[in-house]
């Protein structure tokens, strides 16, 4: 899986290729005002997005959810149209849900089904931003806490309502009867997948490398475990180095770690702060 608008070219500009800034962890949170789709399966998110690709008038975000999908629309470090006041869209990164202000907590389940998503997707973002803008994976604990209009202005990570910055939007649940619950199990998901990540079960050792698969949510890690002296032989110096994947049910060995985290181990170390395709290719 690609990124909706770069497989899908715009039929209006909805984004540059580049950032005037610096991205500082602030991550806005959408509603796209769009129906919500609860029947069958849900095509909310791939809906709108079709809609953003057709669309003459600015208006896009990096990432849109709905209750079983996940769309990325443009990479992390490309600038989307998201908040039109205060340079927003030159540093902070936006995710959508495909769904109205107003309908949350109006259709049992979704509600939980759509959190679950944008948790997610928001984990794998502060992940990367760590690593690829910040240098240390574990700064991925800035993103998750809410943050206020004057914290976000001043780039302080952490996530912000759309409504919050752009007085003539509403957006996501600003005055929502519910909008402490959402916020609570949102930042909860959040924290909690980003646990997932740097304190895996059964394994103390510090998180070496993250790969994060581009233009999708899979997420890889390779763990230091200390490294094991075997006369100098270059694929055996690292076993003790393990290889985990993330998915939707929790941490999985990953299959070809014996063999795949040690090769990746032994390569230049200083592409682990960078947002590289070229390392997921190592996996195979």
């Amino acid at each position: 899986m690609g990124y909706y608008l770069l497989d899908h070219p715009p039929a209006s500009r909805q984004f540059y290729p580049t950032r005037y800034e610096t991205e500082s962890g602030v991550v806005v949170v959408h509603t796209a005002e769009s129906v919500m789709d609860t029947v069958g399966p849900d095509t909310g998110a791939e809906g709108v997005a079709g809609f953003i690709s057709r669309r003459n008038d600015p208006g896009s975000y990096h990432c849109l959810v709905d209750s079983d999908s996940i769309v990325d629309l443009v990479p992390p470090h490309y600038t989307a149209f998201q908040v039109a006041v205060d340079h927003f869209n030159r540093h902070s990164w936006g995710i959508s849900f495909a769904t109205a202000a107003d309908a949350w907590d109006t259709v049992a389940g979704w509600d939980n089904a759509a959190l679950a998503q944008a948790g997610h997707r928001i984990a794998v973002y502060a992940l990367d931003w760590a690593q690829r803008v910040k240098g240390d994976i574990n700064r991925a604990y800035e993103v998750p806490r809410w943050i206020s209009q004057g914290e976000a202005q001043a780039r302080t990570a952490g996530m912000v309502l759309h409504g919050q910055l752009q007085a003539d939007r509403s957006d996501a649940w600003v005055h929502h009867s519910e909008r402490a619950t959402l916020e609570a199990r949102l930042r909860l998901i959040v924290r909690t997948e980003i646990d997932r990540v740097l304190k895996p079960p059964e394994h103390g050792g510090k998180p070496m490398l993250l790969i994060v698969r581009p233009g999708n949510d899979e997420l890889y890690v390779v763990y230091d475990g200390g490294v094991m002296d075997h006369g100098g032989d270059s694929i055996n110096a690292y076993a003790g180095v393990g290889l985990y994947q993330a998915d939707t049910d929790g941490w999985n060995r990953y299959v070809k770690q014996n063999y795949r985290a040690r090769e990746i181990a032994n390569k230049d170390l200083s592409q682990a702060n960078k947002y590289s395709p070229n390392w997921p290719a190592l996996l195979g």
